[in-house]
């Protein structure tokens, strides 16, 4: 009775140094090929939905959010990666 996990692949996306980007949080915890990211900001002001594109701090895209979890207040986000090395 297991769901089969689908994996978003990362999209072929170029973020320049005029695109604007905005720290989304900390990561929590790291499992196999997943990442759980704590929001920074409340979710009364944002909260990303799924297949939005993260990068990171050198505007490298590393994946998109494969969920969105916990309460409004204090999103949570979840990242999967096709391999442990992503």
């Amino acid at each position: 009775n297991e769901v089969k996990e689908v994996v978003v692949p990362k999209p072929d996306v170029a973020i320049t140094d005029e695109t604007k980007i905005t720290e989304l949080g900390t990561v929590q915890r790291s499992v196999e090929n997943h990442l759980l990211i704590k929001g920074s900001t409340p979710g009364e002001y944002q909260v990303l939905e799924s297949g939005s594109v993260l990068c990171n701090d050198k505007r490298e895209v590393i994946g998109v959010v494969a969920e969105t979890l916990g309460r409004v207040q204090e999103p949570m986000y979840s990242v999967a990666f096709t391999n442990q090395q992503e």
